[in-house]
């Protein structure tokens, strides 16, 4: 589901250039104006991923295909994967992509395109 709450879009809330939907530095570092960060967590609050060095995969995309990559890794209970959506690839962010693929030392990096 592509869409956002309005608190997304008030005070303290910024432009994210790269979204990782299971933030390895936990949910309160998950972007604020994330519409998807209520997926990182079970209801008690356990991350529904494996740990991060049991990462296998990394998948790179951007726009509506995270959300059917996103849908399809929920229907097959996939949990070694992490999908990193980019908002803006032009000027590529590889400041943020380089950082965010060094939390998982074990993945392949991939990229999805329509």
């Amino acid at each position: 589901k592509a869409t956002s709450a309005l608190e997304d879009f008030g005070e303290n809330t910024f432009f994210a250039r790269v979204i990782v939907d299971y933030n390895p530095l936990g949910p309160q570092e998950a972007g604020l104006a994330d519409n998807t960060r209520h997926l990182a967590t079970t209801k008690s609050g356990n991350p529904v991923t494996v740990p991060l060095q049991d990462i296998r995969r990394i998948i790179l995309c951007s726009g509506q295909m995270y959300y059917s990559l996103s849908n399809a890794r929920r229907a097959r209970k996939i949990k070694d994967v992490v999908l990193v959506r980019l908002e803006q690839i032009s000027p590529f962010p590889y400041d943020r992509v380089i950082e965010t693929i060094s939390f998982y030392p074990n993945a392949d990096v991939v990229w999805c395109q329509e």
